[in-house]
């Protein structure tokens, strides 16, 4: 009879957790749906905004894109 109550407390135990998985894994895909609902908002209402928002992300991208670059160079001529 003990055997069977704590057999039954594991598998509560393990419902909960699986539970709580499949909740964060849903409450991941609404996250990410919500931002690109956002996205589609920001850039059907404001398009003139999205666009400099938009160029300005690419730029920096780009910028930290050759410093890295730079940095791996130099670092690749050190180490010779």
């Amino acid at each position: 009879m003990a055997q069977r109550r704590v057999d039954t407390d594991e598998m509560k135990q393990r419902a909960k957790v699986r539970a709580k998985v499949e909740a964060d894994k849903q409450a991941d895909v609404l996250r990410s749906r919500l931002g690109e609902l956002a996205v589609e908002a920001a850039e059907e209402y404001f398009p003139e905004q999205y666009q400099r928002r938009r160029r300005q992300d690419m730029v920096k991208a780009f910028a930290a894109g050759v410093a890295v670059g730079a940095l791996s160079r130099w670092a690749v001529k050190r180490q010779r």
